[in-house]
């Protein structure tokens, strides 16, 4: 699924859309950019995405979906 910065599920906060991983639960895509991660690129060191660190409630989530 393409993301742009006016997709509902399109984080707030200065994140782009296109440079973050989320999360699929149950089908859906979870964006939640309050904790992020940096995710580098091994080859040259370039920060390459942000990875959204998931929260006890969308764990939770993830593992009633099961």
């Amino acid at each position: 699924m393409a993301l742009d910065n006016t997709h509902p599920a399109a984080p707030s906060g200065g994140v782009d859309a296109h440079s973050l991983a989320g999360h699929f639960i149950d089908g859906a895509l979870e964006l939640d950019a309050a904790r992020t991660s940096p995710v580098f690129n091994p080859a040259t060191g370039e920060e390459v995405k942000q990875v959204a660190l998931a929260e006890t409630s969308l764990l939770e989530r993830c593992v009633a979906a099961g």
